[in-house]
């Protein structure tokens, strides 16, 4: 399930990412529905084991098999259905499983909307938030949010930005909070909205809860030249994910494509000497 804040009318809807293990895929059924209850088909079993992949009703392709390496394809329900409901609220992926003998897992999911209408008022352009700890609860921009601060233990805070959020290294949070940074549309004074007639894009994940059972994550050395060391432990098993993003948040290398990893500590060696000096991003 995706909590969405944002409020407005509904123009387009599609999943940037859908991704999972399963023995048998065409065991399955994937369904969406919207908090006004609307509910299409995504997937209705079809293709063999594991899956990711994206979905958009602009795709240039049906559903083609195997679900993997990241396509994207046209769902077999189509989104529009949701065109011109309100986005606020739940979203529910529901995956059905018409077999017991075998199983698997779902690694995540994301749901991009785009929306016509007001949005949350802000006034702060660019926002840096550097404090040890970070106290205030919430940060809004609308413009961008950058942040080299650390994130207290049994606390819940939000970064809700309009263009970017980068957190820089030093950026720490800490086990025990909720942390969630979304990407929002927001208007430019607290008296203005934007009109009905401009396009929004809304893009939501689910929040990034760390709990105490959440691994703990490090890279060192960085900054590095031509390889470092990703490090992380789990504590119970997991779905686990491992990708080299740049600084727009394209995915340049999966280092460790999506699959089931007991608990224990683990490393692994990412090599950059084929990339430019720059900064760039790993999404766990």
């Amino acid at each position: 399930m995706i909590n969405v804040t944002q409020t407005g009318t509904i123009t387009d809807v599609n999943i940037t990412d859908l991704y999972g293990l399963h023995d048998y895929i065409e065991d399955l059924k994937f369904t969406l529905t919207s908090p006004s209850g609307t509910t299409i088909t995504l997937i209705d079993q079809r293709c063999g084991n594991d899956f990711d992949l994206k979905l958009d009703d602009a795709a240039a392709s049906v559903i083609i098999c195997p679900l993997t390496g990241g396509n994207t394809y046209r769902p077999e329900g189509r989104f529009s259905a949701f065109n011109g409901e309100n986005p606020n609220g739940n979203w529910i992926l529901t995956i059905e499983d018409f077999y017991e003998i075998d199983g698997g897992s779902l690694g995540g999911w994301a749901l991009e909307i785009c929306v016509g209408g007001t949005s949350t008022p802000c006034e702060v352009t660019n926002l840096s938030v550097n404090d040890d700890p970070i106290i205030a609860d919430g940060y809004i921009s609308c413009g961008m949010i950058t942040s080299t601060g650390r994130v207290a233990a049994n606390t819940t805070i939000v970064f809700k930005a309009e263009t970017s959020i980068i957190l820089y290294p030093g950026f720490q949070v800490e086990s025990g909070c909720n942390f969630t940074a979304m990407i929002e549309a927001c208007a430019n004074s607290l008296e203005d909205t934007p009109p009905a007639a401009r396009p929004r894009q809304l893009t939501r994940k689910s929040s990034l809860k760390l709990a105490k059972s959440n691994p703990d994550f490090n890279i060192f050395p960085n900054p590095f030249r031509n390889s470092t060391t990703i490090s992380y432990q789990l504590q119970q098993p997991s779905m686990v994910v491992i990708n080299l993003l740049d600084v727009n948040g394209k995915r340049l290398q999966e280092i460790k494509p999506p699959s089931f990893v007991p608990s224990g500590t683990y490393q692994l060696e990412l090599v950059a000497n084929k990339l430019n000096a720059g900064m760039y991003f790993v999404e766990f």
